[in-house]
């Protein structure tokens, strides 16, 4: 099995209501689904929030969808909202209930994968660090339950330092999962945050045994995949390839024309990583 390729969509896609009876919500992902397949894409990647604001209607319309085969969500990406805190303990019974609510609901739209990048969210306050720590790798055991009961991984992503103040490189989040060994929670790797990081390619090779999911997108101004000219996504490819990594790789970048420049992405992600 070689690689598929994906695509997110953007929190802020939308398209005019074409449908009198659909909600603005639902007309968004179904588009962007359908968006997304029809330049060639494998699957679509939301963020979490486009699940979770769905009314209880809606989700339960857009799952009876996805049972059709006519919708699917892969993964998730921002898995939690502004309002956490994941260094702080006290958070976690709070963490718990949403984790709980939205890692089955994401399941019953076709999600295998949640990111856990949210760089202010897991940020440290750096007044008990030992603490701290321990904090979020409680939650992340919390997230391996959960995981465990609706079949989802929760995959750690490396943020370069201008987004959080831990775990900025591949080699950092591998040391992590390496650590706490759970099953349902592993690695993620990002070419703009490696890039930003200016970290050895080699981690991922060192670390594709945990890898279970990837983002890219053009450095160093994370525009798409072959504005200017893919050469460090090339070395990135390589490496991967050379991790035998065989997951799914998503476009995460900053669209300024999502429709086109999707298209215009796309004979370079097959070439490099289908």
């Amino acid at each position: 099995m070689g690689m598929t390729i994906g695509c997110c969509l953007p929190s802020d896609f939308f398209i005019p209501q074409k449908e009198a009876d659909m909600s603005e919500s639902i007309n968004n992902l179904l588009t962007g689904y359908q968006t997304i397949k029809a330049a060639g894409y494998d699957f679509m990647e939301t963020p979490a929030d486009m699940v979770m604001k769905l009314s209880e209607a809606e989700f339960t319309w857009l799952a009876a969808q996805k049972e059709k085969g006519e919708f699917e969500i892969q993964s998730c990406n921002s898995f939690l909202p502004g309002k956490f805190r994941v260094a702080d303990p006290s958070d976690l019974p709070r963490l718990t209930n949403y984790a709980e609510e939205a890692i089955h609901r994401m399941s019953l739209l076709g999600v295998k994968i949640v990111v856990f990048g949210n760089g202010a969210v897991r940020r440290l306050p750096e007044q008990n660090v030992t603490a701290e720590i321990r904090a979020i790798e409680d939650f992340l055991r919390m997230c391996n339950e959960k995981g465990g009961k609706y079949g989802v991984i929760v995959v750690l992503e490396p943020l370069n330092k201008k987004e959080t103040n831990v775990f900025n490189t591949v080699s950092e989040g591998a040391s992590l999962v390496r650590k706490l060994n759970l099953q349902n929670v592993r690695l993620l790797a990002d070419s703009y945050h490696t890039f930003c990081e200016n970290e050895p390619l080699l981690a991922l090779e060192e670390n594709g045994d945990i890898l279970r999911h990837i983002h890219v997108a053009e450095a160093p101004d994370r525009t798409y995949p072959g504005k200017n000219g893919g050469m460090y996504l090339c070395d990135f490819a390589k490496h991967l390839r050379g991790a035998n990594y065989n997951g799914r790789v998503s476009i995460e970048c900053t669209f300024v024309d999502f429709i086109k420049e999707i298209r215009l992405s796309y004979p370079l992600m097959r070439k490099l990583f289908r």
